[in-house]
This record gives C-alpha cells, sequence and structure tokens, in this order.
C-alpha cells in the first residue's frame, strides 16, 4: 500500500459507521470527564473558583478605576500647569477660566464631572459647569489647609452629594503653584461615582460578589457596591472601611492581595500612584449555586447534542457518497472561474432576461456605494438616464435586439456625492432550449482613467490660457506705460480746466487697475524662479497669515496647527503671503465672513506623479492646508477655479484672477494646488512646495 492511500483508508474507515460509532462514544466520555470536573468545582473546588473570581473582578474594577483617575489626574495637572504662567489667572477673570476648564474636560472619561479652582485663600473663584457649584465648606477648607501645608501631594477626598447635580462625586486634587512655584490655590475634579456603578453593574456576572473602593489614607470608603442591587450605590462620607461588616476581618488584618474564609473570598487591589484600592468580596455559597446550575445545564446540553448528532450521522452518510463526486467536479469548476476572476481586473456580471443582476462578483461594493443602488436592475438603471449621455442609448439597443455590446460607458453618482465612470461589456447567453436567459459579461470602473484625463485637459488649457495671456499682456503693458505717463503730465498743464482733470483722473485711475490685471495675467503665466530665496516655509506663512487675519472680520475663527518644521522653501516671501491672503479671502467670501477656517502645515513624502494636474518629482513637500466651512463648489465650478477671469461673484466685483495667479506663483516655486470640496461641504486648498535639500 502507498504512502498516498494510508489516509484515504483511515478516513473511510472512520466514516463508516463502526467509526463513527467510535467518534460519538469518544465524545461522549470526554464531555463526561468535563462535567465531573465542572461538579467538583461547584463542591469543593468553590472556594478556589473564588479566589480567581475575586482577584478577575478586582484586577478589571483596579484597570477601569486607575484610567478614569489617571484622565481627572491629567486634566487637573493641565490646569495647574497652564495657570502657573496663564495672566488669565491674575486676572480672575472667570468666564475664561470656565472656558480653560472646560477645554480641559473635553475628552475625557465620563465620570470627570466638573473641575473647580481655589485660590490662595482658599475660596472659590471659576468652574467648568455653568454655575458655580462648590461641595461643602467643611470638606474644601480641610483640602485646602492639606495642600497648602504640603504643597505637593496629591489628595483624594471624602464623596459628597450634590443637591444640584443630584450624584454622587469625589474629589480629586492638586496644588497650583505661581511662577515662582509658590502656592497660589488649587484645582479640584470632581468625579462622578454613578459611572463606576454602571461599571461595577455591566461587569460583575455572577450574584454574591460586593466591591468597595476606599481612601488608603484613612481607610474612609469612597463607595460600597453590595451583591444585593439597589436603586443607587452607598457612599459614606464618614463611614471606616472596617464598619462593613463583609469587609471587617480585611480592615483588621490590612490585607493586599487574597484572603480565603469559610464562607467569603477577599481580594484587595492598590492603585498605582493614587491613594485609592479597591477591595471584592466572593461568597462562596453563591459560587457554589452557580457552578452547580452550570453544570445541570452542561449536561443537558451535552444529552440534546449527542442525540442530534447521532440522528445527523446517519443522514450525512446517506448522501455523503452521491454528494462527494459531484461537489468534487463542482469544486473544480468553481476554483477554475476563481483563478481566472483573482487574475483578471475585470469585473463579472450577469443579469436575467428582465434586466436584473443575479450575480456580480468584486463590483459589489462599489455598487452599494452608489446613491441610486446601482447595477440592482439594469432596465430600472436605464429609465432614469437623466445625464448619462450615448451609453444609456448603446446599452439600451443592445438589450433589445440581444446583440453583444462592447466599451459602453456611463456616468454614475456615489453615495458620497461623487461622479463615477463605469464601462460595460456584455454577451446573451441561451438555456439548453435555445430561450433567451439574460446577459453575461464584464465592467471595469474608469473614473481614476478619465479623472486623469480630465486634469491633463485641464492643464493643457491652463498653460495654452497662460501663454496666450502672456502675449497679450506683454502688449498691453507696452501701450498702458505711456497712456498713463502722457494722462499724468497732461493733468498738470491743464489744471486750471477742472473737467478735463476729472476726464484724466478717469484715464490715469483706469490705467493703473489695468496695470494691474496685467501685471495678475503676467504673473499666473510666469514660470520662473526670478526673486525667490531660501527661507523658512513655516516662518513665511505665519507672516502670511498675520497679514491676512489683521484683514478678516472679527466674526470669522482662524484655527491654525503649524508643525514646527525648520526646513526650507525656494519662494518669495512676499508672494507666499499674497497665496496665503487671497485664499483666506475666498474663505471669507465663501462663509460670509462668519465661517471657520482651518490652516495646517506638515510635511509630507510624494512619489513620482501628477498632483493638481501638474507633474511633481518624488521627494519630501511642504503641504500647506486651508480648509472653510463655507458654501462649497461644485464639480463644474471646480474645474474651472484656475482659469483666468473665471468668477462666481456678481459683476464688478471680481475680476477672476485671484485664483490664477496663485496657480501661477504655486507653479513658479515647482509645486502644485489641488481643490477638494462639494456643495455644502466646504472647500480645502492643498498646496505642495519642495522642501528645499531634503
Amino acid at each position: 500500500m502507498t504512502n498516498e492511500a494510508l489516509p484515504i483508508s483511515w478516513w473511510r474507515s472512520l466514516l463508516s459507521p463502526h467509526g463513527m460509532f467510535f467518534v460519538v462514544g469518544a465524545f461522549f466520555i470526554i464531555v463526561l470527564g468535563m462535567l465531573i470536573g465542572e461538579a467538583w468545582k461547584a463542591g469543593e473546588g468553590a472556594s478556589t473558583v473564588g479566589a480567581t473570581m475575586a482577584n478577575h473582578y478586582a484586577g478589571v474594577f483596579i484597570d477601569h478605576t486607575t484610567r478614569s483617575l489617571a484622565a481627572a489626574d491629567a486634566a487637573v495637572q493641565q490646569v495647574a500647569a497652564r495657570l502657573a504662567y496663564d495672566p488669565v489667572w491674575a486676572e480672575g477673570d472667570k468666564e475664561k477660566l470656565s472656558v480653560l476648564l472646560r477645554e480641559a474636560i473635553l475628552g475625557q472619561n465620563p465620570e470627570l464631572h466638573e473641575i473647580i479652582l481655589f485660590d490662595k485663600n482658599g475660596i472659590a473663584v471659576a468652574t467648568s459647569g455653568h454655575e458655580l457649584k462648590i461641595p461643602t465648606e467643611a470638606a474644601c477648607r480641610r483640602r485646602y489647609l492639606r495642600h497648602r501645608d504640603n504643597r505637593d501631594e496629591l489628595v483624594v477626598g471624602r464623596p459628597i452629594f450634590g443637591f444640584v447635580s443630584g450624584r454622587w462625586t469625589f474629589g480629586l486634587s492638586r496644588t497650583i503653584h505661581d511662577e515662582h512655584g509658590g502656592f497660589n490655590g488649587m484645582a479640584i475634579a470632581e468625579i462622578d461615582l454613578k459611572s463606576f456603578e454602571e461599571f461595577y453593574r455591566s461587569s460583575i456576572m455572577l450574584p454574591g460578589v460586593d466591591v468597595a473602593m476606599v481612601n488608603s489614607r484613612n481607610q474612609s470608603v469612597l463607595a460600597y457596591w453590595p451583591s444585593v442591587v439597589s436603586d443607587d450605590c452607598i457612599a459614606y462620607t464618614n463611614q471606616p472601611f472596617a464598619s462593613i461588616p463583609v469587609f471587617a476581618l480585611v480592615a483588621s488584618s490590612n490585607l493586599r492581595g487574597v484572603l480565603i474564609t469559610k464562607k467569603t473570598t477577599y481580594a484587595v487591589k492598590d492603585l498605582d500612584g493614587f491613594p485609592v484600592h479597591i477591595a471584592v468580596a466572593v461568597s462562596s455559597r453563591d459560587i457554589s449555586d452557580h457552578w452547580s446550575r452550570h453544570v445541570r445545564d452542561m449536561i443537558l446540553a451535552a444529552v440534546i447534542m449527542l442525540a442530534l448528532w447521532g440522528l445527523s450521522v446517519g443522514m450525512v452518510q446517506r448522501h455523503w457518497r452521491g454528494e462527494k463526486l459531484a461537489n468534487h467536479a463542482l469544486r473544480l469548476a468553481v476554483d477554475k472561474f476563481s483563478a481566472l476572476a483573482t487574475c483578471s481586473a475585470e469585473w463579472f456580471w450577469e443579469a436575467d432576461g428582465n434586466g436584473a443582476l443575479v450575480d456580480l462578483n468584486q463590483g459589489g461594493d462599489a455598487a452599494a456605494s452608489t446613491s441610486e443602488g446601482a447595477f440592482s436592475d439594469l432596465q430600472a438603471w436605464m429609465a432614469n438616464d437623466s445625464g448619462r449621455m450615448e451609453g444609456v442609448g448603446k446599452l439600451k439597443a443592445a438589450m433589445a435586439t440581444r446583440l453583444p455590446f462592447r466599451n459602453v460607458e456611463w456616468r454614475f453618482d456615489r453615495a458620497d456625492g461623487t461622479v463615477g465612470w463605469m464601462r460595460w461589456n456584455g454577451v446573451p447567453y441561451l438555456g439548453e432550449d435555445g430561450r433567451f436567459l439574460g446577459f453575461r459579461g464584464t465592467a471595469s470602473d474608469i473614473t481614476a482613467e478619465r479623472d486623469m484625463a480630465t486634469r491633463q485637459a485641464q492643464h493643457q488649457r491652463v498653460e495654452a490660457l497662460g501663454q496666450l495671456a502672456s502675449g497679450i499682456a506683454h502688449e498691453l503693458n507696452n501701450l498702458l506705460h505711456p497712456m498713463i505717463s502722457f494722462a499724468h503730465f497732461a493733468k498738470k498743464r491743464i489744471s486750471n480746466d477742472e473737467k478735463a482733470v476729472e476726464y484724466l483722473n478717469n484715464v490715469y485711475e483706469n490705467g493703473i487697475l489695468a496695470r494691474e490685471i496685467v501685471r495678475g495675467v503676467l504673473t499666473f503665466a510666469r514660470h520662473d524662479t526670478l526673486g525667490h530665496v531660501a527661507v523658512v516655509f513655516r516662518q513665511a506663512v505665519v507672516r502670511g497669515l498675520e497679514l491676512a487675519v489683521s484683514a478678516l472680520p472679527s466674526s470669522m475663527k482662524v484655527v491654525t496647527d503649524l508643525h514646527d518644521l525648520p526646513h526650507l522653501a525656494l519662494v518669495n516671501e512676499t508672494e507666499v503671503a499674497q497665496v496665503v491672503v487671497n485664499l483666506l479671502t475666498n474663505a471669507r467670501d465663501a462663509t460670509q465672513g462668519t465661517g471657520t477656517v482651518n490652516v495646517t502645515l506638515r510635511e509630507v513624502e510624494l512619489n513620482d506623479g501628477e498632483v493638481g494636474g501638474r507633474a511633481l518629482t518624488a521627494g519630501r513637500y511642504h503641504a500647506l492646508v486651508i480648509q472653510d466651512n463655507g458654501c462649497g463648489m461644485d464639480e463644474i465650478t471646480r474645474m474651472k477655479i484656475f482659469d483666468p477671469f473665471f468668477t462666481t461673484k456678481a459683476p464688478g466685483e471680481g475680476t477672476g484672477l485671484g485664483l490664477s495667479v496663485v496657480y501661477g506663483i504655486i507653479a513658479s516655486w515647482q509645486g502644485a494646488i489641488t481643490v477638494d470640496t462639494k456643495p455644502g461641504g466646504g472647500t480645502a486648498f492643498t498646496i505642495y512646495v519642495p522642501v528645499l535639500g531634503v
């Protein structure tokens, strides 16, 4: 017998009736052994199980409590560190202090309820809430004296009940120092005990589990959750740990670890870095009852499973031999088709005689992402053919005549509002009786291909316009210079004729305006580096922002996130300011002077390729992003915004040269600019400038 025949013969023996009987018997013995082991746990091993459970629950609650206190302490330290040098603390501006406290709370755990500030005399001055909700005066006074005498100590106070908030909380506080290290007040984070109770109720899965949160300095109870479910946690303001009956033994022995008694198992753990520990008590009787019920349920489930398995064995063996050959042939066909489909970049689809798609592999995700649930029904898709041009017409003709079709393209709208393009090929397929059953074919997403062609066409159009505009601008500039000069000299000679002076003033002013337009066209058209020097790009952006922000209305908000980048760029600082001012002015118009503009600067690594219609070489680039939350633009407007003299403003309100000048300036830096926008979704301009020497 060969080596290949050995595993086949072994599996055949195992799948025979005698083999299946052996498998079922072995499984039954294994399950029976497991049940015996579980029964032992339910009896004599209950204490060991209780120790494991108590230690586990103590660890879970320690992790949760540590994260919550660490988050609250981080917020308090952030406030204390900032107020050590912030003049707002000295000025006593309560509104600004409240805003600072609310900012510190943002992003923290839900247990962080409120932060309250006290000055160096122990008087509450500000809170993160909308109203000043102060804990009991005596508790705050004790904490104030403690901080005043020991300035670097972290203090965890006793729990108090807030009559305004209706919640139990306890405080975690730290000292605020002045710039010389002296005592200047304290900040208290009020931590909500209700959230801890909700976490306890969702984490404890067994009956008979008591949990206590204890201040380890004075052994006073911060909160106690008994195994009997109550409406709220039981909080003790002056209750010692030893006064709770279930934890009296633990308190007397100052236990840290696990203690097993006849009726109860205790586990006590400390929080690293905080004067708090968690104590868990587990009842041995409740553990035994739980495991007894667990074993009983396992026995019943095992009996039912074995009975069902026995019935299924006969049914499986009856059909196994007949289906084996069919499954083998089907597997070969599926593997062959899967291999071909995997190697192909196309999608494969199949539609019935009514045009409903019955199969679409690889393209399912893209189809589901369209706003109209596209491709599920070709007939319905073709009926709504507005804006899809001649592609749908070709597909309609092919479906009607039941003839093959190739390279049919149409446009579709995605769920995110963007436009996609697809190319479809198909052939009809017939049944054994010659009856037409539908179409089968392939499809491709050619959105990227068409977008590339569109960007190249736009780039060529802009280049052509730049060359044309440059030639015209030079000729106009030669004519404007003598017009402006002669108008200026003529005004001086006929100063006694007011009407003539007025006319000449109009000629002069319009000549100056025309000269500025010509300069803008020349800036758009040029691609040289004349006047460019190596500067720290971040500093140039900062100076441009200072100039731009000063001209914006106070109702606008500019949020900056400029990474500390020391690298140079070959630019002109005046041009950098011109670009920043232009884009922020557009953001002002898009938001009607009341929106928010986010300005970020970072460095990115780009590969060789086209960005924003321009070919960039691989390397490091500064990426300056200016994003507003204004009205946004549709696709047609976005494609034209860099064209000279194109504007969406009313006649007389804009020349249409602003963005074209920006485009020309960035091109002269050997960089690129991209636009990400949609109607109602704001606009984001991203400028890529090469990093010099990196």
